[in-house]
């Protein structure tokens, strides 16, 4: 047999949780490999050296670390065992089944990634998963796709394609080690995911500020380069049921939208910041008066 290979340390991952959107998370994470078609004679430890009668695997980040756990079951006494990863090469016996109520997945999505470059040379092409349902007998692995980095350290860009005409969505410039979200057409500047575009949705979205986009606000990077700016106010407003300018949502821009600007004059992270360039100032109030009515 082959000597058994010595444990790689990979720069990152790229997790896709695809829920009724796709959520990205890239990692850290360190993992064993082997040329192609080799296979490697490994001694088993605890739990998984006692004689089993295994009906079903199913393999998952249970415990939100950034590594991935199982869960077996036994067909001869239908018992369940969840076995923590616990990232030093050995699992934990955590016996114990948590979760209820509906899941929506967006089974067949493809997720393509371009990983950043790195030293200024860009690195092995695109990956490409498929999100398929069905994947384990009698169970189902989480819906999150794993994407190795080799040493890059974030991605360049990660294309979303939903299914059935559902439409794409492209993230830029994410970093590894947090957990982002790529919602499709329909939920860009819908915080509540009501369908309406209203005046709640945009106090969220002012009280964000211009800046990097960060975890639960990338509904709101309706152009996808990262961050949210005065591109993004633009194309919310374009979308939204409001007129831009009507401060509390009441159909009319009027003297109290204006008193409300003016309370606010000169601050950040205010509803009256109507073109989000981080304070409400004249073009603030140009826009408004330019709506009044």
């Amino acid at each position: 047999m082959p000597t058994r290979p010595t444990i790689q340390s990979l720069a990152g991952v790229v997790a896709l949780l695809a829920t009724p959107w796709v959520a990205a998370q890239v990692v850290p994470f360190t993992s064993e490999h082997s040329a192609r078609g080799v296979i490697y004679n490994m001694t088993l430890s605890p739990p998984f050296d006692q004689p089993q009668e295994g009906y079903g695997m199913a393999v998952a980040d249970l415990d939100g670390d950034d590594d991935l756990d199982l869960v077996l079951t036994s067909r001869a006494d239908g018992l369940i065992g969840i076995f923590e990863n616990t990232g030093s090469g050995s699992f934990i016996n955590r016996s114990a089944v948590a979760g209820a109520g509906k899941v929506r997945d967006a089974i067949g999505a493809i997720a393509t990634l371009q990983p950043a470059s790195v030293g200024g040379v860009v690195p092995a092409p695109q990956r490409r998963q498929v999100l398929c349902g069905g994947n384990g007998y009698l169970s189902q692995h989480e819906t999150m796709l794993h994407f190795g980095l080799g040493a890059s350290t974030g991605a360049d860009s990660i294309t979303v394609l939903w299914p059935a005409g559902g439409g794409s969505r492209t993230l830029l410039n994410l970093p590894e080690g947090v957990v982002w979200t790529a919602y499709p057409e329909s939920r860009l500047g819908d915080l509540q995911g009501d369908g309406v575009i209203d005046v709640t949705d945009w106090a969220a979205m002012a009280s964000f500020g211009p800046g990097p986009i960060a975890p639960g606000r990338e509904m709101f990077d309706l152009d996808g380069d990262g961050d949210l700016d005065g591109a993004d106010a633009d194309a919310f407003w374009a979308r939204a049921a409001l007129r831009r300018g009507d401060l509390n949502g009441d159909g009319s821009i009027d003297g109290a939208d204006l008193g409300a600007m003016l309370g606010a004059w000169g601050t950040s992270n205010s509803t009256a910041d109507l073109n989000l360039d981080g304070s409400v100032g004249g073009a603030d109030l140009g826009a408004l008066l330019g709506g009044w009515g």
